[in-house]
């Protein structure tokens, strides 16, 4: 593989990887969804997007961890 054929799919990876793992757990208007006792008025969306992330996180590492192994 050529030094360019290298760059392009170093990149073409990185490009991947940043848009496949883009989600986050964010909480906007965080007064407003907690009750008075401290607890989430609509968990559903908070606890799927707080088990996706990690999710996907685990995937890409299996992936590279595969990878690494085939080719070190």
């Amino acid at each position: 593989m050529s030094g360019r054929q290298l760059r392009v799919a170093t990149a073409t990876v990185r490009h991947s990887v940043r848009h496949s793992v883009h989600h986050s757990v964010r909480l906007p208007h965080r007064r407003e969804r907690f009750d008075a006792d401290g607890r989430l008025r609509e968990p559903g969306p908070i606890l799927a997007a707080a088990t996706s992330t990690p999710d996907q996180l685990a995937w890409w590492a299996g992936v590279l961890r595969a990878a690494r192994t085939a080719r070190p």
